[in-house]
């Protein structure tokens, strides 16, 4: 006689009894299975340890200290951390992100869904065309892209301004003027990145069955009131997704300023991704731009927890 734990391991076997083999066998295939399991995942977890977890405790360490790769580190305590925020660049640099991120995730946003609702139209020809054509500034380089907005944005030849003339307006400075250069930044983002968010809302309004559409109708429901009773309650979790993601790359902008701007002009571009980098490695400030990174992370990390509460309510 035998008997057996309620997670269904063998605790003993007094004598066999009928299935007992095959118990023996699924625990050796359990094993077995777990072994691989950790053979497969092993790359990956090294991966992660080498160039992420630890890093991160470097980082986090250098960023009490002063550090510039010249002279050991020397430590300091907080003296970094209440350097940053008396730091009036990079609290401008916060204030330059914020408001990036105001244009950037709202225009995202809106394009992107408006585009999957199009796209989403039965009597639209040639749908897969369109999405590839969307899709295309996702997988180009960002870099390549700067260059390519860089030479539409000049004021005497760029084809930007060359278009304006043709219809009777005058010239602007873009990326040149203070006022101009944020909302520049964030349109050349904007047509980098919404065709990735495009296809996800593409997939969550396919995955909306038909039949309550068909109901709604028949309840006399026109288009508008399709959308706002069934699309968009139903693609809450996606909508969720797509801005906790747009929110967190808004904070994150490098590439396109570092090339287009330099963080100018008079500092009006400058971010807070950019400030880490122009301090580490121009100022070979490592241990200050260390706690710049640390107060970056916390705050995207305040901005996104709520989001995480919500998307785990709605999954």
């Amino acid at each position: 006689m035998g008997y057996i734990r309620s997670d269904g391991w063998t605790l003993c076997l007094l004598w066999p009894w009928k299935g007992s083999e095959r118990i023996v066998d699924n625990m050796g295939l359990r094993r077995r299975e777990t072994t691989v399991s950790y053979l497969f995942l092993t790359p990956a977890l090294l991966c992660l340890l080498i160039f992420v977890v630890l890093p991160t405790v470097v980082a986090l360490y250098l960023s009490f200290t002063e550090y510039t790769i010249l002279r050991p580190p020397e430590w300091i305590g907080i003296g970094n951390y209440i350097d940053v925020f008396h730091n009036d660049v990079f609290i401008k640099s916060f204030k330059n992100t914020l408001r990036y991120a105001v244009i950037y995730v709202p225009g995202k946003l809106i394009l992107s869904l408006f585009l999957a609702v199009l796209l989403n139209q039965t009597f639209l020809r040639g749908r897969g065309g369109f999405l590839t054509a969307y899709y295309i500034p996702t997988v180009t380089s960002m870099t390549a892209a700067s260059f390519i907005w860089l030479w539409l944005y000049q004021p005497d030849s760029g084809l930007l301004n060359g278009l304006l003339r043709l219809i009777g307006i005058g010239p602007r400075k873009w990326i040149y003027s203070i006022s101009g250069v944020m909302p520049s930044v964030a349109a050349v983002t904007i047509w980098k990145d919404f065709g990735h968010s495009t296809v996800l809302l593409l997939a969550g309004l396919q995955g909306i069955p038909g039949e309550l559409y068909e109901a709604a109708a028949i309840d006399g429901a026109n288009t508008w009131r399709k959308f706002v009773h069934i699309s968009m309650p139903l693609l809450k979790p996606v909508l969720l997704l797509v801005l906790l993601t747009s929110i967190i790359m808004s904070f994150q902008v490098f590439t396109a300023i570092y090339i287009m701007t330099a963080g100018g002009p008079m500092n009006a571009s400058t971010t807070v991704v950019h400030q880490i980098y122009v301090t580490a490695f121009d100022y070979l400030k490592m241990g200050r731009a260390s706690a710049m990174s640390f107060v970056l992370f916390f705050i995207i990390l305040v901005f996104s927890i709520p989001q995480f509460r919500l998307l785990q309510d709605r999954f």
